[in-house]
């Protein structure tokens, strides 16, 4: 098979991704988790605005700061109003006096709070004490994956507190991982090593209003090399 080669906006995205990682430390204006991705759609100039494409050519980027899981995609499940339902009858309160639903949950052991990740005829479920309340057709869960994830740049950085109590990050190493495996992807969902992570809440006291800040499908990133077939080297600081 010939290999496709890399476009003229490709190249130009693997030099930029490269000098970002020579580019020394970044002062972190904001507080969230992902202010590090954030800093390097702006450098890159890439709106990633879009939860079902990749974010630059046919390549997505990946940031991990070697502590939490990287989040995959996000993907609704069904039925309709199921995170409605978590948030409303299997929700505690937070800090404000809101409802909330933050929860992750595996298929490799039952939750705290009595949730489970598990699979029957080709769907994908969320178990409660043995009730289904939310689930994907694995199907789907494989197309979206494969059309977001096919190809994946994974910069590798470290975040560090200063001492005006700011935070900063160093971009270190860059990686590509091609050639997808959507059924590798649904087998690291069944042993508990893709885990789904919920995160709404009441958009305010008892409302029927909900903040939802999607379904995630998240792994840790030693086990992010068995969805993919090629992985290679692209930069690492010497």
């Amino acid at each position: 098979m010939k290999r496709r080669s890399k476009s003229r906006a490709e190249k130009k995205l693997f030099e930029d991704v490269k000098d970002l990682c020579a580019s020394g430390e970044w002062e972190i204006s904001n507080g969230g988790t992902g202010a590090p991705g954030h800093i390097i759609e702006e450098v890159l100039g890439i709106d990633a605005n879009n939860k079902t494409l990749p974010d630059a050519e046919r390549w997505e980027l990946k940031f991990h700061g070697r502590s939490s899981p990287i989040t995959l995609f996000h993907k609704t499940g069904e039925p309709r109003k199921a995170v409605h339902f978590l948030v409303k009858n299997h929700g505690w309160l937070n800090e404000k006096g809101l409802y909330s639903f933050r929860h992750t949950v595996t298929a490799n052991h039952r939750s705290p709070r009595g949730f489970l990740v598990g699979m029957e005829d080709d769907m994908v479920f969320v178990e409660h004490n043995g009730t289904k309340i939310v689930h994907w057709e694995a199907e789907d869960l494989r197309s979206t994956a494969s059309q977001k994830l096919r190809n994946v740049i994974l910069i590798i950085g470290r975040t560090r507190k200063k001492t005006n109590g700011r935070r900063s990050v160093v971009f270190q190493s860059v990686y590509t991982l091609e050639k997808f495996k959507p059924n590798a992807f649904i087998n690291e969902i069944a042993v508990g090593n893709v885990v789904v992570d919920f995160d709404a809440r009441e958009s305010s006291p008892g409302s029927e209003g909900l903040r939802d800040h999607g379904t995630k499908f998240r792994v840790k990133a030693k086990d992010l090399p068995r969805l993919y077939s090629k992985i290679q080297t692209v930069f690492e600081q010497e």
